[in-house]
C-alpha cells in the first residue's frame, strides 16, 4: 500500500489575522482559523501535509504587526517561526501587470455571468499581494487556503486539469468553477498567453 500524498498548503494572510482577531462580530472567522491550523499543523506532525508561507504573506504580516500588542504579535511570530517553509517566486511586473488585467477581464461581461457560484460574489479584482501569493501558490502546487476565495477565485484557471486547490476556511470546502464559465475564459488569448508565461517559471 503507497504511502498517502503530502498535501501543501498555502495559508493566505487572513489566515493569521483571524486567529487573532478578538471582535465579537469576528468570532466565526476565528473559530474557522484556529481549526484550520489545528488540522495542518497535526498533517505536517504527521508527514502527511506541508506548510509553505509565501514571502508576500509574511511581508504583509510584518507590516501589520506593527500595530499589534505583544500577546497577539508573539502568535503570529511563533507559527513564522515554526514554519520555515518560505517561497518567493520571482516574474516581472509586466506579468503581474498582465495577471491584474486578467483578473478583471473575468469579470467583464459577457463572462461574469457565467462566474456564478451561490453564496459568492466577486466584484472587485485582487489587488498586487494577492496576485503574487497567488502566483507562489500556483508554483508550488499548493492548496490556497482562504477567507477571501473572490481575490483568488482565477486560480482554479491556471491549473492543467481541475482539482481541488482552492479552499475556503470559512465554509470548509473546495471551490472550483462552472464549467461554462471555464469554457468561455479559455476561448480568449489572455489566457494562453499568461498560461505559457506562468509554464516558463515552472520550468
Amino acid at each position: 500500500m503507497s504511502p498517502p500524498e503530502t498535501i501543501i498548503y498555502h495559508p493566505d494572510t487572513n489566515l493569521f489575522c483571524y486567529l487573532i482577531n478578538d471582535a465579537k462580530d469576528q468570532q466565526d472567522y476565528r473559530k474557522s482559523a484556529t481549526e484550520f491550523w489545528k488540522k495542518v499543523l497535526l498533517e505536517a506532525t504527521q508527514k502527511t501535509a506541508k506548510i509553505v508561507i509565501s514571502k508576500e504573506v509574511e511581508r504583509e504580516l510584518r507590516v501589520q504587526m506593527q500595530t499589534l500588542k505583544e500577546k497577539k504579535r508573539k502568535i503570529i511570530e511563533e507559527i513564522l517561526e515554526t514554519n520555515s517553509n518560505r517561497i518567493d517566486q520571482s516574474f516581472s511586473m509586466d506579468l503581474e501587470t498582465e495577471l491584474r488585467i486578467f483578473s478583471n477581464f473575468i469579470r467583464s461581461e459577457p463572462i461574469r455571468p457565467l462566474l456564478n457560484i451561490p453564496g459568492y460574489k466577486f466584484k472587485d479584482y485582487p489587488k498586487v499581494s494577492d496576485i503574487r501569493i497567488l502566483v507562489d501558490a500556483l508554483m508550488n502546487e499548493a492548496v490556497l487556503a482562504t477567507g477571501n476565495i473572490k481575490d483568488f477565485i482565477m486560480y482554479p484557471l491556471f491549473l492543467d486539469e481541475p482539482q481541488d486547490k482552492l479552499y475556503d476556511i470559512i465554509n470548509k470546502k473546495f471551490v472550483n468553477l462552472p464549467p461554462e464559465f471555464v469554457k468561455a475564459v479559455k476561448k480568449d488569448t489572455k489566457l494562453h498567453s499568461i498560461m505559457d508565461k506562468l509554464g516558463r517559471l515552472q520550468r
